[in-house]
């Protein structure tokens, strides 16, 4: 009897020894469950359909895409580009100067979809407004470290914004969509996200000279 007891209790201890080593993780909670990002090539789980988990690869963790497939996106007009009427990537063109932002185009089959954007980074929204040259505008206060950044999103459908100033967001989280092609949601310009990041709150989307652009950040070197 004393062999079976010591047997059954190495079973015991064998099975204990397992479940603590596991590598499968453990939700604890629906906080919990918020916290962790979805693995590299699953889908987003559908429990959390308001938030967007892709990070730019080699980015830190804490920007997220301000578009799903931001990737994908053609970039007519990248951060630092000079625009004029004549040379622009997009015709007809009405600005000109040094462009402050990166401009994501839609995809094939979004024309006339709803098309959401997300906070690239947890921060408190400043305001959702409609802007001249742009529509509808969102803009965002962030930390970078020690550093305040104000993150602009351009060309939005203020009416579907599901934000509001003095609120805030976290990175990844759906704010809005973007605003209808030649509409007065994006100004009469065609549908796409201007981005934004400055360091100074400034809303302008294009400056006269090149050192200018110091007052700003490319999304794409974040």
């Amino acid at each position: 009897m004393k062999k079976i007891a010591i047997f059954l209790s190495l079973i015991f201890l064998a099975g204990c020894t397992y479940l603590e080593v596991s590598d499968d993780p453990v939700v604890q909670s629906s906080q919990d469950h918020e916290a962790v990002l979805h693995r590299e090539g699953e889908p987003v789980p559908a429990a959390f359909p308001s938030q967007h988990f892709s990070v730019l690869s080699g980015g830190p963790a804490s920007f997220a895409e301000p578009l799903f497939r931001a990737q994908d996106r053609v970039l007519k007009k990248p951060f630092g580009v000079l625009i004029d009427p004549d040379t622009s990537p997009v015709q007809p063109e009405r600005f000109s100067g040094y462009h402050t932002g990166v401009d994501f185009e839609i995809l094939d089959g979004e024309l006339d979809q709803d098309v959401a954007v997300f906070a690239i980074c947890d921060g408190k929204i400043s305001h959702v407004r409609w802007v001249r040259g742009y529509g509808g505008v969102i803009t965002q206060s962030c930390m970078m470290g020690d550093e305040r950044i104000f993150v602009l999103y351009g060309h939005i459908a203020v009416h579907d914004t599901i934000i509001s100033a003095g609120e805030t967001v976290r990175s990844g989280q759906r704010i809005s969509v973007l605003g209808d092609h030649l509409s007065q949601e994006t100004d009469g310009e065609r549908k796409h996200l201007h981005l934004g990041i400055s360091l100074s709150d400034d809303l302008r989307g294009y400056v006269s000279e090149r050192s200018a652009l110091g007052q700003w950040l490319n999304y794409l070197d974040l």
